[in-house]
């Protein structure tokens, strides 16, 4: 933990860091408010108000990650593999497309959960795709508990959130899914 408060707080450029975290809320809010507009409509406008969800799920995520890949200060110059890095962000909207479509599935008991730990398992995914995209001259390794780990952490906040979002309609409910 000391390494990761190490690492925020030394080798990140914190004005980069307040930008990710101000869009990451910003979209966790505007995905909320879509997706209750999702859950509400019927037919053909209920799918448009899914891919919408998952459009600015996608690229919210994707772009908060970017946002501090960019706020890390690299002692060695980095450069993103293109092919690669829109890899990570189609990844990251496929992902939110699945997860959203269960979540709004009033008929599977747990569907909140479900969708939301897809969704957490795709910005997992996108993370470390979006890692592998990075060349830095040198090979990038992974430790497979941490993957593992962080895979889990997304899941659980991703389930939870989605939970919350779906299952209560009171505005301070929005504002916990979102956080």
């Amino acid at each position: 933990m000391s390494r990761v408060l190490y690492s925020l707080t030394v080798e990140h450029d914190l004005s980069l860091v307040g930008i990710a975290i101000l869009l990451c809320t910003l979209t966790a809010m505007a995905v909320v408010i879509t997706m209750r507009r999702a859950l509400v409509a019927r037919d053909h406008r209920r799918l448009k108000w899914l891919l919408s969800a998952s459009i600015l799920t996608g690229l919210g995520i994707w772009g908060t990650h970017f946002v501090c890949l960019l706020a890390y200060d690299a002692p060695i110059p980095i450069r993103y593999e293109r092919i690669m890095t829109g890899l990570s962000l189609a990844v990251m909207i496929v992902a939110s497309i699945c997860g959203w479509w269960v979540a709004s599935q009033s008929k599977l008991k747990y569907s909140g959960l479900i969708g939301g730990g897809v969704v957490g398992a795709g910005m997992a995914s996108m993370h470390f795709v979006g890692i592998v995209s990075m060349d830095a001259g040198a090979a990038v390794t992974f430790d497979r508990m941490s993957i593992l780990a962080a895979t889990l952490i997304a899941m659980l906040f991703g389930a939870v959130s989605a939970r919350i979002a779906i299952s209560n309609q009171r505005m301070s409910a929005n504002l916990f899914a979102a956080l």
